[in-house]
């Protein structure tokens, strides 16, 4: 391959349209960047894309399944002879960093080999399937590989030549170990997650660690799943099933330390768990997404690299709303809500959004309140594309689930979910005795970008809105608390985020995209081979967290996947327009995206959603001892921050919680300190 190329990203595709799966690794060494290796090794641009443009100083690393790669180390090498080297430099040679070279090979029909180290000779090591090898320009410290000149790497891996006889003799002399098959009842497709998920609970029950169910269930998936998941699904539903509690009966029982009358406290493992802190490579959208999310964290004076994705995917859905369409009729309309601390910069990306829309002309923001259901409506009609951005949404949905004090205001909640779901069919609204009242709307595309402060939302947040499906609608993103102010003055729009936006209110004009009563004409979003399947699995595991659950969660988990493919169709019509294909990597990031953000709310409707007085109490004063980590709170300290509270009612809350098991009593030395508090118990845990 020449490397003509000026970026590593485009030395990436240029091997990846040779037909070499890349992938890649630590600037400057052999360690790869992505979360499994050798196993995300992929051909396809568009994740490539995605991988370099996130570290563009990436090494190159080629997937070395169904070739061989021979690794000469050193220019001493005895084994090294004229004539060996004259039989091996038949195809590509790379010169590597410590002075060796690397001889390629394609592996001949039916020849399994399997990676080695000094087998044929001392510091002579060979690469096939299971292994990868750094290609240039790549480097290791300051030192590059390169290809010798004549001997580049030029062909697609059918064009590599053979290994010489007299190296395949060698390597197959101790021939790889048969795989074994396994005597167990086979698992068919549709069933996989469900029973491996099963398979693990089983494990974790009896006290098997993380690992040790990975271990076990890639086995299982090998073995008996026909075909096999992909790893990364079977470390995903590892790492969920390790979340729970294992029960402490049955691990004493199976240890040995107890009798199977033990009387010992077990978690409910029906209890969600917190994903954790938004996972960074989330962020990376290629194209117009992107775009707008730089431009905006460069115009910021409190950063928000959470809210600029939630403004710029509630953009471009509202760009592309009537206009295009998946396999299965799902539309871009979303509902997204931004969530920060009061002066942490949270207004910056709705702002940068009215002000994009305003310079490319393309009139579809709705009001910024809302007085009515019939107002609302009324909006819709006249723009059926329409992008509604309301600040303090929170406050807004407090008001509309008070139907006794703004009966005006309540059905406003009830036409936003119908509208959701109507994307792709008619939205027919009230019926009047004046005919001419009613307004049918044909395939509504809403979406909403709302912003609020925490303590509005969860306030908003009840058992019933959780139930009855507008939680379930809508994804929900948090910013971070007090981001560090910085210098920033305001700039000129980039002239490609403006021109995007304009090229999009052209898109597809004669299919009178923006008229409420005339059917549109959306373009059909294809999906490539596997893309399906990926959103299958996620449905796999929604339909598993739903057997497990019970009461609003249920709820939440049922449309996880629905939201993962539109926004797999935002992703898509921002990375590249003119080739609306949902790939494989689109849809990996719409899901990963959607489960993280399902399990989030979860967590947060767990903390501070209540069915009543006494359980909103509760949980606030296990927010204050959770919040407290591993030392927990004194009583002193839990008085001070519960001064609302009588005496009585403290104690009977602090009750409540011990018995429950989430609270214990433990002794804590702090400063210097010993004292007896409050400590939760899955923090005295980590701490034992």
């Amino acid at each position: 391959m020449a490397l003509a190329a000026v970026s590593m990203l485009e030395v990436a595709l240029g091997y990846a349209e040779l037909g070499y799966a890349v992938f890649p690794c630590v600037p400057g060494a052999k360690a790869p960047i992505t979360e499994h290796g050798l196993r995300d090794a992929t051909t396809d641009p568009t994740l490539i894309e995605y991988w370099w443009q996130t570290n563009p100083d990436a090494n190159v690393a080629v997937a070395t399944n169904g070739l061989l790669v021979v690794d000469v180390d050193g220019t001493d090498n005895p084994w090294m002879t004229p004539e060996r080297e004259l039989s091996l430099a038949v195809g590509p040679v790379q010169s590597t960093p410590r002075g060796g070279s690397h001889f390629w090979f394609r592996l001949p029909a039916g020849v399994d080999l399997r990676n080695t180290t000094s087998r044929i000779a001392p510091r002579v090591d060979t690469r096939a399937n299971g292994g990868y090898v750094l290609v240039a320009p790549s480097r290791v410290g300051d030192k590059p590989y390169a290809w010798r000149p004549g001997f580049e790497l030029a062909h697609a891996p059918e064009g590599l030549p053979e290994p010489p006889s007299w190296l395949l003799e060698i390597l197959l002399a101790t021939p790889a170990p048969a795989p074994t098959i396994s005597e167990a009842n086979p698992i068919p497709e549709g069933t996989r997650n469900t029973a491996l998920a099963r398979l693990g609970g089983t494990m974790r029950r009896v006290g098997m660690s993380r690992s040790e169910i990975l271990a076990a269930l890639a086995v299982a998936n090998a073995e008996r799943c026909r075909p096999p998941l992909p790893p990364t699904e079977v470390e995903t539903i590892a790492a969920s099933v390790a979340r729970y509690e294992p029960s402490q009966v049955w691990t004493a029982v199976t240890e040995g330390w107890a009798d199977q009358d033990a009387e010992v406290f077990e978690p409910d493992a029906t209890l969600p768990d917190d994903p954790g802190v938004f996972p960074k490579d989330l962020l990376n959208v290629p194209g117009f997404v992107g775009e707008v999310m730089q431009h905006n964290l460069a115009t910021a004076h409190r950063q928000q690299p959470v809210l600029a994705l939630a403004a710029g995917l509630s953009l471009q859905a509202a760009l592309a709303a009537r206009k295009v369409r998946d396999q299965r009729g799902n539309r871009t309309n979303a509902y997204h809500i931004g969530v920060a601390p009061s002066g942490d910069g949270k207004d910056h990306a709705r702002k940068l959004n009215r002000r994009i829309l305003i310079e490319s002309g393309a009139d579809i923001e709705g009001p910024e309140e809302l007085a009515s259901d019939a107002g609302l409506v009324a909006a819709v009609a006249q723009c059926p594309g329409l992008l509604l951005q309301i600040d303090e949404i929170g406050r807004f949905l407090r008001t509309v689930s008070e139907p006794g004090k703004n009966p005006h205001l309540y059905n406003v909640q009830t036409v936003l979910m119908k509208l959701y779901s109507q994307a792709d069919s008619t939205f027919l609204g009230k019926g009047y005795a004046d005919p001419k009242k009613r307004q049918p709307i044909i395939q509504p595309c809403v979406s909403v970008y709302g912003t609020t402060v925490p303590e509005h939302l969860f306030a908003a947040l009840t058992p019933e809105s959780l139930s009855d499906g507008f939680v379930a609608r809508v994804l929900i993103f948090e910013g971070e608390a007090n981001p560090p102010r910085r210098e920033s003055a305001e700039s000129e729009l980039p002239l490609s985020i403006v021109e995007r936006a304009r090229w999009w209110t052209r898109f597809r004009a004669s299919s009178l995209a923006g008229v409420s009563t005339v059917p549109p004409d959306p373009q059909l979003v294809t999906h490539e081979p596997g893309a399906v399947e990926i959103f299958r699995d996620l449905a796999a595991v929604a339909d598993d967290e739903r057997s497990r659950l019970e009461g609003p969660a249920r709820s939440v988990w049922a449309r996880v996947e629905e939201k993962a493919c539109r926004l797999a169709l935002v992703f898509v019509c921002s990375a590249d327009p003119e080739h609306l294909v949902v790939t494989r990597a689109a849809a990996a990031w719409a899901c990963r995206l959607a489960e993280y953000l399902t399990r989030r709310v979860l967590f947060l409707a767990h903390r501070y959603v209540a069915e009543s007085a006494f359980d909103a109490k509760r949980k606030k004063v296990l927010r204050i001892i959770e919040d407290a980590g591993p030392t927990g709170v004194s009583q002193n300290f839990l008085c001070r921050r519960t001064q609302a509270m009588t005496v009585r009612e403290r104690s009977e809350v602090l009750d409540a919680l011990k018995d429950s098991g989430e609270v214990v009593r433990a002794t804590v030395t702090t400063g210097g300190r010993t004292r007896t508090n409050y400590v939760a118990t899955r923090h005295h845990k980590e701490a034992a």
